[in-house]
């Protein structure tokens, strides 16, 4: 009885409708988590109120402690030089795979 329950129940997980059920439902996972982590990064970015004055209009004192001048320049240019690094490795990766990819059609073709 369990067997012939176990081979039913797996013909129907086989079957287009469920599987193109599951995707949708995968699917439908994958932006609901999208929109919660949309919410959580625009959650601290309130609505601006008008009765507050803007800090465009006033001239900041510029203090010392703030100054660019006491950040070392490797600070500021090492994440910049890893995402270029990081972004060109990426693209050396793309290439490679579209180049593969080229070189298994032409194989396919042949055969």
């Amino acid at each position: 009885m369990s067997s012939s329950h176990f081979a039913s129940r797996h013909r129907k997980d086989l079957s287009t409708e469920m599987i193109r059920t599951k995707i949708a439902h995968r699917k439908s996972l994958s932006q609901k988590e999208n929109r919660h982590k949309e919410y959580e990064r625009n959650r601290h970015f309130g609505l601006k109120d008008v009765n507050i004055p803007t800090l465009e209009g006033r001239i900041l004192v510029e203090l010392d402690e703030t100054s660019q001048e006491l950040i070392p320049e490797k600070a500021i240019v090492k994440p910049r030089a890893m995402k270029t690094i990081l972004g060109d490795q990426r693209k050396q990766m793309l290439q490679k795979y579209k180049e593969e990819k080229q070189l298994q059609k032409l194989k396919e073709q042949r055969e």
